[in-house]
């Protein structure tokens, strides 16, 4: 079986290595392969992020060289619209309080430009803008009460624009507005994923997914705990 060391998608690059002598010499691939082609990389952007476990947390780490330039280590990084951490226990943290702010900024826009439109358009912008949050089916690795003030914020801002008192019971406003409470909307979330999963035509992706290390993984459990629990 071949290792996955590199994702791609358009111009951003991931390099995956379990060394940092590894990592250097795929660096040093790529930055021939732009010498050689009039490609460029942003120093400035590339960064390098090193998940070691509690033993070697306090390690000092190599310096990681790109075109000349010496890459900065970061505990945190965006990925692909997604933040990245390399502390497990607190992964996803970063990412809830992310959509937080965006669910604030959504909720309170709607709220200010469209309140007295009707329940029909209410409904329609509400799902488009709010019952859309981004990556949540990769939720799993996160503080209780990180998650809890997200929920509270979810359920405030549909109580807001549908006009219902701050009191009033959630679980009530969501099915009489026959719209998602986020319990319904993560589970759509990963059941549509893990079906794209199972289906994928990728074969690094079906390797990945049907692997023993993914079905014992945690994110694979909560995705379990979702769907049958």
């Amino acid at each position: 079986m071949g290792s996955v060391n590199h994702l791609c998608y358009a111009d951003d690059m991931m390099l995956l290595s379990p060394t940092p002598q590894g990592l250097q010499k795929m660096i040093d691939i790529c930055a021939e392969y732009a010498e050689n082609h009039d490609v460029l990389f942003n120093t400035k952007k590339t960064v390098c992020m090193a998940i070691l476990p509690n033993l070697f947390k306090n390690m000092v780490l190599p310096d990681i060289m790109l075109c000349g330039s010496k890459l900065l280590y970061v505990t945190s990084y965006r990925y692909l619209g997604f933040n990245i951490s390399n502390t497990p226990s607190k992964a996803d943290d970063l990412e809830l309080r992310h959509q937080y702010r965006l669910l604030c900024c959504r909720a309170n826009s709607l709220i200010r430009k469209f309140a007295m439109c009707s329940d029909s358009v209410k409904k329609y912008l509400y799902s488009a803008y709010c019952s859309n949050v981004c990556n949540v089916h990769l939720w799993h690795s996160y503080h209780a009460t990180v998650l809890r003030k997200f929920i509270v914020c979810f359920n405030n801002a549909a109580r807001m624009f549908f006009g219902y008192d701050r009191f009033c019971s959630a679980s009530n406003m969501f099915v009489n507005e026959r719209i998602y409470n986020f319990s319904a909307l993560y589970r759509k979330a990963v059941f549509g994923f893990t079906t794209r999963l199972g289906q994928t035509d990728n074969c690094i992706v079906s390797m990945l997914f049907y692997s023993d290390l993914a079905v014992r993984s945690s994110l694979r459990k909560a995705w379990t705990d979702a769907l049958y629990v």
